[in-house]
């Protein structure tokens, strides 16, 4: 969609998973008994204050990969398939890198939001981007989150700054006043390629880091950002389905409007 149009209307699908096995057993104490949908949505209402009652979107603000890099992630996930415990892969067409999640957005705020956030994207020269180095998060404990690296050949710098101003451009639409969403924590540039379901040993977590040290594919420009709209179920096998709302170009501003990119936290 072009920038400044509105998205049209689309609700989430439900969740493909089948009925309990034994819809009898009692929970354990304390456990959380919500599903996996209904602990995003409730993540994402947390995340951005409540106004209003119309239809929300649950958004996100990202960088694409190249085919070639897609084409790669899903090759090596598919062989490490059968040597890990049963986990969650990202579909390779999913793939992204993230640099602002936005939460449940009021979909009256999507034009205002577009307007914001494109001077950011326009303000940064282009970026190549290589995809390299496998690891999971957290380091010390069983992980939740198998990932990939990022490397910037202009400098980490530049992705860094980037995503502050995306941030910070966003913030003054959605919660005027308060710090850039994102902006309690450091932001670590990555990609998410899978999250375990039963539990990985440290063999396990360095089979998966091995298996993706190496590049995904050559170094890459990527010439524009979007703003992606996150379809719960939608996708193939139950995965979300992703639908890009904008399309942001890089680089586009004037030469002196590049050196004064607005800055803010990082996530």
């Amino acid at each position: 969609m072009g920038v400044g149009k509105r998205p049209n209307k689309r609700r989430d699908k439900g969740s493909n998973r089948g009925p309990d096995k034994n819809p009898n057993k009692e929970p354990k104490k304390g456990a959380d008994t919500r599903s996996v949908k209904e602990t995003d949505a409730a993540r994402d209402e947390q995340q951005l204050p409540q106004a209003g009652g119309g239809e929300r979107l649950r958004l996100f603000l990202a960088l694409p990969l190249s085919v070639a890099a897609r084409r790669e992630a899903g090759s090596r996930g598919h062989e490490l398939r059968r040597r890990l415990p049963r986990s969650r892969w990202v579909p390779p067409e999913n793939l992204h890198l993230t640099l602002v999640f936005l939460g449940r957005v009021e979909e009256a705020a999507v034009p205002a939001l577009i307007d914001a956030v494109a001077p950011a994207f326009a303000a940064c020269p282009g970026l190549t981007l290589r995809f390299a180095g496998g690891g999971t998060f957290p380091p010390s404990r069983p992980p939740k989150v198998g990932w990939v690296g990022v490397e910037v050949e202009e400098g980490r710098e530049r992705l860094e700054r980037l995503q502050a101003a995306v941030a910070e451009a966003a913030g003054r639409i959605l919660d005027p006043g308060a710090p850039p969403p994102g902006s309690a924590k450091p932001w670590l540039p990555h990609l998410t390629l899978v999250r375990p379901k039963e539990r990985w040993t440290k063999r396990d977590s360095a089979r998966f880091a091995e298996a993706f040290r190496k590049p995904l594919a050559p170094a890459h420009p990527v010439t524009a950002g979007h703003l992606m709209q996150s379809l719960l179920g939608g996708g193939r096998g139950g995965a979300p389905e992703y639908r890009s709302l904008a399309e942001f170009p890089l680089g586009t501003a004037a030469e002196g409007d590049a050196e004064t990119a607005p800055s803010g936290g990082s996530e």
